[in-house]
């Protein structure tokens, strides 16, 4: 087929221990039929399919010959991806789609895109269906289906703590405020010690999977021992991909009143421009053997700008793994 020539492919028959000489093990023929089938619609060749397999034993010989015949069939393109829903805007959803018509097909690509619509709080679940049978040429379109999550949800806690005291919170996320995407969220935590109140609302741009602006106020009252504090912020922040990692960029205007013992009230006002930059790469994410993190942030004020003194603050963190064999790892930070 038209897939004969694809290194992916040969490699599988190369690692799959069935050269000459080597021992007779069903389940490496049983996994090398399997692989190839899968690699190859992993590939775009959505035909791919064995002409003829066949697995002879001698036993008098104690020997075993192999024939397997794959025919790739042809490379496959998608061609229109459609998105059933009607809770949000068409034009919005559409946005979920990072393929278009005329590119190679790739279940992959599919996949990410499910687990895009069913983890963005809009949809409870999205199933994908590849329309085979309504190919045109070789572009073949898929539908998707999805079910609307409810508009809005609730949490609630309570509970004590020896340095809190009583303790609970009430939040509310409203995941869809209108048809373009928008969600807010407020939240409230209460103890003997601190209050806060916190409201954020989130405007998805760019790429609507991960890139979006938000927009947060929070109120936060401290009484801790003989310090007293009152601090109130507002302040947007746009997040987006860059450089193969995550960037933000935000600005925040916060004011803070506080008291320590009989001392009188002091106040502080600030305007925080910030910037930061995370990248991670992993062969497992879960359980890292090779790969690294890097988180680097930069914070800033200048007296008579809108705040009454200056400062500079940044951090950066590095992590790296290596693997020492198949027991062991090397953790660097």
């Amino acid at each position: 087929g038209e897939g004969r020539g694809r290194e992916e492919l040969r490699r599988l028959i190369g690692q799959a221990g069935l050269e000459q000489g080597a021992l007779l093990r069903h389940p490496a023929y049983s996994q090398l039929k399997s692989a190839l089938q899968g690699e190859a619609h992993a590939l775009g060749y959505l035909d791919g399919s064995f002409s003829r397999s066949r697995l002879e034993v001698y036993p008098e010989q104690q020997a075993a010959d192999v024939t397997l015949i794959f025919d790739t069939g042809p490379l496959f393109y998608f061609g229109d991806i459609t998105i059933e829903q009607a809770i949000l805007s068409q034009e919005f959803v559409d946005r979920f789609v990072e393929t278009s018509a005329g590119e190679i097909f790739s279940p992959r690509k599919l996949i990410d895109l499910q687990l895009a619509l069913s983890d963005s709080d809009y949809f409870g679940s999205a199933e994908v269906y590849i329309q085979r049978e309504a190919a045109v040429g070789n572009q073949v379109p898929v539908r998707v289906t999805t079910d609307p999550s409810l508009p809005r949800r609730y949490e609630a806690s309570l509970g004590f703590g020896t340095d809190t005291g009583l303790r609970g919170g009430l939040g509310v996320l409203w995941r869809r405020v209108n048809r373009h995407g928008h969600q807010f969220r407020t939240d409230i935590r209460l103890s003997q010690i601190q209050q806060t109140l916190v409201a954020n609302y989130k405007i998805p741009v760019g790429a609507v999977r991960s890139e979006f602006l938000d927009v947060k106020s929070d109120l936060d009252r401290r009484d801790i021992n003989d310090i007293d504090s009152n601090r109130y912020a507002l302040g947007a922040g746009l997040n987006q991909n860059r450089w193969h990692g995550r960037r933000r960029l935000s600005l925040q205007l916060q004011h803070e009143n506080w008291a320590v013992g009989d001392e009188p009230r002091e106040d502080l006002t600030l305007l925080i421009p910030g910037v930061e930059y995370d990248r991670i790469r992993g062969d497992d994410l879960l359980f890292t053997r090779h790969g690294y993190s890097f988180n680097a942030a930069l914070y800033g004020a200048a007296e008579g700008v809108l705040s009454d003194a200056t400062f500079l603050q940044g951090y950066v963190a590095a992590r790296l793994v290596r693997s020492l064999g198949a027991r062991s790892r090397l953790l660097l930070r």
